[in-house]
């Protein structure tokens, strides 16, 4: 994941919502950003059939699987695009971006649909590639 510069996160919570009937046939949505980018990688297509051959010897039901996976997987992590946005509007003293942060990182790992609604479930807008933080930022 890394040598492809996958996005860590988005790909193990993308595992976490996909059968393992449509990992093994390759039918990833687009909506799985983070595993869809993996698909390019001939070596993590091979790690992705391992783990379903894996998870199917062991046992595994996508009924018992998706939602353990789901409950340490997180939806949404503190990208740097998605704090500017907040910091953009407490500067100009609208909290309410914050505030919505933190109610949505008391529990990051539920599908929170007006977070959907912002992108912060997205890849990062053309926008953000731009942005650069530091620690004083």
């Amino acid at each position: 994941m890394e040598r492809i510069e996958a996005d860590f996160t988005q790909t193990f919570r993308d595992l976490s919502e996909i059968s393992l009937e449509d990992l093994s046939s390759e039918n990833i949505p687009d909506v799985a950003w983070g595993l869809k980018s993996c698909q390019k990688s001939k070596k993590m297509k091979e790690f992705i059939k391992m783990y379903v051959d894996r998870v199917r010897e062991e046992g595994g039901r996508d009924e018992d699987r998706l939602p353990k996976m789901q409950a340490v997987n997180p939806r949404y992590i503190l990208r740097n695009w998605i704090a500017q946005v907040a910091i953009e509007k407490a500067e100009e003293d609208d909290f309410s971006e914050v505030q919505f942060l933190l109610e949505i990182f008391k529990n990051p790992y539920k599908v929170n649909q007006e977070a959907e609604k912002k992108g912060y479930g997205s890849p990062a807008p053309e926008w953000s590639k731009k942005i650069c933080l530091s620690c004083s930022s």
